[in-house]
């Protein structure tokens, strides 16, 4: 093509001809698509000049050494025969070299594009007042903890040896936290689970404990149960101390256990209780008894009736009845009964303060009868859990928030002066979103966000499935939905095409994805209840490779929660006061919690962005590699019990179109004109195909005319004269191979449902029958109401509140039960009952059925 070529000096332009540039044949232009987001223009830097130009240039350098200003411009004719400046840049004349003859020189490439890949990795930091911040309601989340703890086996120690559980879920430990320090043994120090850190948490205790209750003394070593006057009493007990203090206060009894005996005298079977005898005649009066009112607990049979005498503990024999006979057990000195008891309790903030401990003792006396507290001889597999939810002074805070427009302004305005950046409309999450700087969280004075451009880049793409393009000409960065890079629409035919090379492009293909947010320890939040990062095989196994689509913004609350009660206090975690939050804001500028979450222990939002989200924004992108594309998923760093807007935070993905084939396609034409748009779609005959593809490279030289070099990354390749198939993607979820609906948003009970029918089984006469229900719901905003109707049908509720519901949690289980009558003849019947729950205009009425002999042969309706 004709090619001119300028130098302005001083702000005088000079025309130089092909003759005064040596490697005239070398200069060139080329369009280049890099991580597939938009393509950019470049061109050749390096100038070899000579005769009038070597002359000029050095003239200039000459007077004024490195400081010299020199600029070289390439034009080209148009089809007006006009010329037309296709670039002009300075010479850096830091590159400088002449040998008398030929003076070389690279020209320094300062577009917009250029300065961009050379800064795009310089981190900026700006303060949050420069950057017009608007004010946003952000919610307070209420840590709801729950500390687990096991018993070890059978210790024979005063020590209760407790560990806490995986099962845990701790998020803070401002007001409580799990003590795991036990004291030396002795009968002054006793084990401590709890710690007050400061006043205000209730704690809802509960436990299931089985204890070894021993009959004889000498079992726990110095210490055990002891055969005193009375009969011997087990006490577990729920004591305090204060951390500086040397005594112990009860808080409360969790529960106490009479160990029974029994001893015979002559005819008569006797029990020693609180030196008093309760007597039976016979033994079959002792085994009605003990049936009805001793529940079968173990006795000692023998003819010694006072256990003061000596030998009465070891001559006598322990017998336990088993509903119809006594069972032999042995010697009383190794006697003992594994006891097993539930139950719970709340202890209130003003039981306990900072400073304080709490732990679990059992009361009972020594082989001398000494009144002692030692640990609790628990079985294997006992538990005790403590609940507690941090208090708050309010249920929202505000916070400064910053439009991601203005950010990514603020950065491309430091990478090139006058230069500015757009996002382009996309959809209502986009448009909703806020950038929160790890600072305005802690409310530091003079808060300041940090972010490169690749970052900010990076959250655009994984999140919303944007990349952007450069105009060198308006000096405008424009952030856009991929596919307005990948345009399906056909804009060039390519003439005279040869040199066609087909290829797979490698850096598609993967046998794993990453999608999500990194995963990060927030101090004593755990993340356990906060959603991550989901991993999944895609099944194509020809490339060890894995495609991250992850973020350096984030979106978990539960880490913004932690960065606000910062607030105020002195840390050396600057690494989280430089990371970026980001959050879904609605016109009033709330949280927006429009989107169905479950499964979560406390209420939390953000539910928009998950790796859900990431694999909907990006299909089209991942499915390069292969369509039909399935995504298994093999690991969930977080709460894998969630569920987002109808869908499994476990759900795989089966992706059907793709934005763009895995082919690549290396072509030269002698069509020197670039397509009107570069990124529309370029099309060629090859053999009896056509074939399609967007612009990956394009390379041509301005002065010696020897075609168009294009890399095409392949849309399509059909037989000529036949469309290519639709590539449309769609984003299908699926659990255990049943898909999984998305939730529309609307109010819904979803177990028990309007219609159902439950059938509770048999009762005989004066018996009962009961079922549990766990109630579950969808997006359910009142609280649940119940109602139950029906001769002998009762529930143990009348409310469940919503947000159990919605969450599955055992709160929303309900208790139905049935109690028979007693009547004369004989009759089986069918008994009918009608339970309805109801939740604002949602509700199901389910009908109850029993099957019940009714021995007065007249039938209940």
């Amino acid at each position: 093509m004709l090619t001119r070529y300028t130098l302005t000096i001083g702000g005088t332009e000079t025309v130089i001809g092909d003759e005064c540039l040596r490697n005239w044949d070398e200069i060139s232009f080329s369009l280049k698509r890099s991580d597939y987001s938009g393509v950019v223009r470049s061109f050749s830097t390096e100038f070899e000049f000579v005769g009038k130009a070597y002359d000029l240039i050095y003239a200039e350098y000459a007077a004024n050494g490195l400081l010299a200003e020199v600029s070289v411009a390439v034009y080209t004719i148009t089809n007006r025969h006009t010329w037309e400046k296709q670039f002009e840049a300075p010479l850096d004349f830091s590159t400088l070299a002449f040998d008398g003859h030929t003076l070389s020189v690279s020209a320094l490439d300062n577009s917009l594009a250029a300065l961009i890949k050379a800064k795009k990795s310089t981190k900026y930091e700006f303060a949050v007042d420069d950057l017009d911040p608007s004010v946003g309601i952000l919610p307070v989340i209420q840590m709801h903890n729950s500390c687990f703890w096991v018993f070890k086996d059978f210790q024979n120690s005063e020590i209760m040896d407790l560990t806490v559980d995986n099962d845990s879920e701790v998020f803070t430990n401002d007001y409580v936290q799990q003590d795991d320090e036990v004291g030396e043994s002795s009968s002054e120090t006793n084990s401590f689970f709890i710690e007050g850190v400061k006043y205000g948490a209730d704690i809802d205790l509960t436990w299931d404990i089985t204890m070894r209750a021993y009959l004889n003394a000498g079992n726990y070593g110095s210490t055990s149960v002891s055969q005193g006057d009375d009969e011997p009493i087990i006490s577990v007990q729920l004591r305090v101390k204060l951390n500086d203090a040397d005594y112990y206060d009860v808080l409360d009894t969790l529960f106490e256990h009479s160990l029974l005996r029994i001893v015979k005298d002559g005819v008569e079977y006797h029990r020693l209780v609180a030196n008093r005898m309760e007597a039976w005649p016979s033994l079959a009066r002792l085994k009605s008894a003990a049936t009805k009112q001793l529940k079968g607990m173990f006795g000692i049979v023998g003819d010694y009736t006072s256990p003061d005498t000596d030998n009465y503990w070891t001559m006598n024999t322990v017998y336990e009845f088993d509903g119809s006979d006594w069972v032999d057990m042995g010697s009383p000195d190794v006697y003992y009964q594994d006891i097993r008891h539930t139950g719970s309790m709340t202890v209130k903030a003003s039981d306990y303060g900072a400073g304080c401990y709490l732990g679990l003792y059992m009361r009972t006396h020594d082989a001398n009868g000494e009144a002692i507290t030692i640990g609790i001889p628990a079985k294997e597999g006992s538990s005790l859990v403590a609940r507690w939810a941090d208090p708050t002074a309010s249920e929202t805070t505000t916070r400064d928030v910053v439009a991601p427009v203005d950010l990514i302004n603020a950065i491309v305005g430091e990478i090139c002066e006058g230069a500015t950046a757009t996002i382009a409309e996309g959809s209502e999450v986009l448009a909703q979103t806020w950038l929160a700087a790890g600072e305005s969280l802690r409310m530091i004075s003079g808060a300041k966000i940090y972010s490169t451009f690749t970052e900010f880049a990076d959250w655009m793409s994984v999140m919303f499935g944007y990349t952007y393009t450069i105009d060198d000409d308006s000096k405008v960065v424009a952030f856009v939905p991929r596919t307005e890079v990948f345009k399906a629409e056909v804009v060039k035919v390519l003439e005279n095409v040869r040199d066609v090379e087909y290829s797979i492009e490698e850096g598609l293909i993967h046998s794993s994805v990453k999608a999500g947010q990194e995963v990060v320890d927030y101090s004593e939040i755990n993340g356990r209840d906060q959603w991550f990062l989901n991993e999944y095989a895609t099944g194509v196994s020809l490339a060890d490779s894995t495609l991250n689509l992850t973020c350096k913004y984030r979106f978990d609350c539960y880490g913004i929660e932690y960065t606000m009660r910062q607030a105020g206090e002195t840390t050396t975690d600057d690494i989280t006061d430089e990371k970026v939050f980001f959050v879904r804001l609605d016109s009033d500028m709330q949280a927006v919690t429009t989107t169905s979450i479950s499964g979560t222990i406390n209420e939390v939002y953000n539910a928009d962005f998950s790796s859900l989200s990431v694999i909907e924004a990006n299909a089209g992108y991942i499915a390069a590699m292969h369509v039909p594309l399935k995504l298994e998923r093999t690991s969930t760093s977080g709460n894998d019990d969630l569920t987002i807007g109808g869908v499994p935070i476990i759900a795989n993905a089966d992706i059907s179109g793709r934005m763009f084939t895995e082919g690549e396609v290396k072509l030269t034409t002698d069509d020197t004109d670039m397509p009107p748009d570069l990124h529309g779609l370029v099309e060629f005959e090859w053999g009896t195909y056509t074939v399609r593809g967007f612009i990956k490279e394009a390379e041509a030289r301005y002065g010696k005319i020897n075609g168009t070099e294009y890399t095409l990354i392949v849309y399509s390749i059909s037989e000529t004269g036949s469309e290519p198939e639709a590539a449309d993607t769609e984003v299908v979820w699926s659990v255990d191979g049943e898909e999984a609906t998305e939730d529309t948003g609307n109010p819904e009970l979803t177990n028990p449902v309007d219609g159902d029918t439950i059938d509770m089984g048999g009762v005989t006469i004066g018996g009962s029958v009961s079922v549990i229900i766990q109630v579950r719901g969808k997006n359910l905003t009142e609280d649940l109401s119940v109602a139950i109707s029906g001769k002998g049908f009762s529930v143990n509720k009348e409310t469940i509140g919503y947000a159990a519901a919605n969450d599955g949690l055992p709160l929303a289980k309900l208790k139905v039960s049935y109690d028979g009558t007693s009547s004369t003849g004989v009759t089986i019947v069918n008994t009918k009952g009608t339970l309805v729950i109801s939740s604002g205009e949602v509700s199901a009425e389910v009908q109850l059925k029993v099957t019940q002999i009714n021995l007065s042969n007249e039938e209940e309706d």
